[in-house]
């Protein structure tokens, strides 16, 4: 399934960090690919010993990877920002869950008949903040994530 994660990011392979292109295609195919975290640590140390220590957008885009394998695993496909809102979906939440959403991120709007939630995006201060993005947002929302599917990712 192609999950679609869409959000504020400075996530991808520099030519500065791999100067060949075919090279470039295979690793990001090989990261697209990845079932499990395991995988994308394997690819991540291959990187490490090949080419050297990691800039920004490589540890964002691995970071993006992780976050891949995690809403494959929940059966999430969808992880849009949307303004200053998070969509994620497809999602069939009890109500327990729903308060407990609720509670832990105010202001979340749960949309039953279409299996999404918007959740506000958090933001760098309460009035007039900027979204956050690049490895904050997405150590946020695998945050959210594993928030949401606390029980499921249990066992």
């Amino acid at each position: 399934t192609e999950i679609k994660i869409e959000l504020t990011l400075d996530a991808h392979l520099p030519t500065s960090y791999i100067k060949e292109e075919k090279l470039r295609m295979q690793i990001y195919r090989r990261l697209a690919d990845a079932k499990t975290v395991n995988e994308v640590n394997e690819i991540e140390e291959e990187l490490l010993d090949r080419f050297g220590k990691f800039t920004k957008p490589v540890e964002i885009l691995l970071k993006v990877s992780k976050l891949r394998v995690l809403a494959r695993k929940v059966g999430v496909s969808e992880i849009v920002q949307q303004a200053r809102s998070i969509r994620i979906s497809p999602l069939d939440l009890p109500d327990s869950r729903i308060i407990r959403i609720n509670r832990n991120y105010p202001g979340t709007q749960v949309r039953a008949t279409v299996r999404s939630i918007l959740v506000p995006a958090p933001t760098t201060a309460l009035v007039n903040g900027q979204v956050l993005k690049n490895e904050e947002i997405i150590d946020w929302v695998t945050n959210l994530i594993n928030d949401l599917f606390e029980d499921e990712l249990k066992g």
